[in-house]
Protein backbone atom coordinates (compact mmCIF):
# COMPACT_ATOMS: atom_id res chain seq x y z
CA UNK A 1 0.00 0.00 0.00
CA UNK A 2 0.99 3.58 -0.99
CA UNK A 3 1.53 5.93 2.03
CA UNK A 4 0.76 9.28 2.64
CA UNK A 5 4.77 9.54 3.60
CA UNK A 6 5.47 8.36 0.05
CA UNK A 7 2.93 9.89 -1.86
CA UNK A 8 3.86 13.67 -0.36
CA UNK A 9 7.39 13.17 -0.57
CA UNK A 10 6.76 12.13 -4.79
CA UNK A 11 4.89 15.67 -4.59
CA UNK A 12 7.47 17.48 -2.92
CA UNK A 13 9.87 15.88 -5.23
CA UNK A 14 7.83 17.45 -8.32
CA UNK A 15 7.36 21.00 -6.37
CA UNK A 16 11.11 21.41 -5.70
CA UNK A 17 11.90 19.89 -9.51
CA UNK A 18 13.69 16.93 -8.52
CA UNK A 19 11.52 15.28 -10.90
CA UNK A 20 9.51 15.83 -14.15
CA UNK A 21 5.28 15.44 -14.56
CA UNK A 22 6.07 12.34 -16.63
CA UNK A 23 7.99 10.24 -13.43
CA UNK A 24 4.80 11.52 -11.15
CA UNK A 25 2.64 10.01 -13.75
CA UNK A 26 4.43 7.12 -13.64
CA UNK A 27 5.17 6.58 -9.95
CA UNK A 28 0.94 6.88 -9.93
CA UNK A 29 0.65 4.34 -12.78
CA UNK A 30 2.74 2.14 -10.80
CA UNK A 31 1.56 2.74 -7.61
CA UNK A 32 -2.48 1.97 -8.51
CA UNK A 33 -1.05 -1.36 -10.31
CA UNK A 34 0.39 -2.25 -6.46
CA UNK A 35 -2.77 -1.39 -5.01
CA UNK A 36 -4.10 -3.81 -7.14
CA UNK A 37 -2.10 -6.86 -5.68
CA UNK A 38 -1.92 -5.83 -2.65
CA UNK A 39 -4.45 -3.72 -1.04
CA UNK A 40 -5.94 0.20 -1.54
CA UNK A 41 -4.30 2.77 0.98
CA UNK A 42 -6.59 3.41 3.71
CA UNK A 43 -6.18 6.59 3.80
CA UNK A 44 -8.54 8.09 1.89
CA UNK A 45 -6.71 11.15 0.49
CA UNK A 46 -3.84 9.11 -0.59
CA UNK A 47 -6.18 7.00 -2.81
CA UNK A 48 -8.15 9.90 -4.23
CA UNK A 49 -4.46 11.32 -5.11
CA UNK A 50 -3.07 8.79 -7.10
CA UNK A 51 -6.48 8.30 -8.52
CA UNK A 52 -5.52 11.90 -9.67
CA UNK A 53 -2.09 11.45 -10.84
CA UNK A 54 -3.14 8.36 -13.03
CA UNK A 55 -4.91 11.39 -14.93
CA UNK A 56 -1.71 13.62 -14.40
CA UNK A 57 -1.13 14.45 -18.67
CA UNK A 58 -4.65 13.77 -19.57
CA UNK A 59 -6.31 15.80 -17.21
CA UNK A 60 -3.32 18.61 -17.08
CA UNK A 61 -2.72 18.31 -13.91
CA UNK A 62 0.43 20.70 -12.96
CA UNK A 63 2.29 22.20 -10.20
CA UNK A 64 -0.48 24.84 -9.38
CA UNK A 65 -2.42 21.33 -8.44
CA UNK A 66 0.44 19.66 -6.59
CA UNK A 67 0.67 22.61 -4.49
CA UNK A 68 -2.41 22.14 -3.21
CA UNK A 69 -2.46 17.99 -2.93
CA UNK A 70 0.67 18.82 -1.01
CA UNK A 71 -0.94 21.29 1.50
CA UNK A 72 -3.97 18.47 1.74
CA UNK A 73 -1.38 15.69 2.56
CA UNK A 74 0.50 17.74 5.17
CA UNK A 75 -2.66 17.59 6.89
CA UNK A 76 -3.54 14.74 9.95
CA UNK A 77 -4.99 11.21 8.97
CA UNK A 78 -8.13 12.16 10.64
CA UNK A 79 -8.87 15.25 8.31
CA UNK A 80 -8.45 13.23 4.49
CA UNK A 81 -12.06 14.03 4.31
CA UNK A 82 -11.68 17.99 4.54
CA UNK A 83 -8.63 17.16 2.34
CA UNK A 84 -10.40 15.38 -0.41
CA UNK A 85 -13.26 17.66 -0.74
CA UNK A 86 -10.42 20.64 -1.18
CA UNK A 87 -8.73 18.59 -3.25
CA UNK A 88 -11.92 17.84 -5.74
CA UNK A 89 -13.18 21.53 -5.20
CA UNK A 90 -9.96 22.89 -6.50
CA UNK A 91 -9.85 20.72 -9.98
CA UNK A 92 -13.16 21.24 -10.42
CA UNK A 93 -12.56 25.14 -10.68
CA UNK A 94 -9.83 24.34 -13.06
CA UNK A 95 -10.21 26.01 -16.74
CA UNK A 96 -9.67 22.64 -18.70
CA UNK A 97 -9.63 24.18 -21.74
CA UNK A 98 -7.59 27.37 -20.92
CA UNK A 99 -5.01 24.67 -19.17
CA UNK A 100 -4.92 22.65 -22.64
CA UNK A 101 -4.89 25.94 -24.81
CA UNK A 102 -1.68 27.17 -23.06
CA UNK A 103 -0.32 23.49 -22.52
CA UNK A 104 0.25 22.49 -26.52
CA UNK A 105 3.29 23.62 -26.97
CA UNK A 106 4.42 21.92 -23.80
CA UNK A 107 6.96 18.69 -24.31
CA UNK A 108 5.13 16.38 -21.83
CA UNK A 109 1.49 17.44 -22.20
CA UNK A 110 1.79 19.03 -25.16
CA UNK A 111 0.75 15.28 -26.68
CA UNK A 112 -1.77 15.49 -24.77
CA UNK A 113 -3.27 17.95 -25.91
CA UNK A 114 -5.77 16.42 -28.79
CA UNK A 115 -4.20 18.85 -31.20
CA UNK A 116 -5.56 22.34 -29.84
CA UNK A 117 -4.67 25.05 -32.21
Amino acid sequence: MTSRIETKSIIEQWLSGAIEPEAVWKWALDAKDKESEVGRSDDALVRDVIDVLTGLPFDMIIKEDAEVIDYCLGNPLEEADLGQNLLWNHLDNVDADGRRNALAEDPFYGQFTGGID
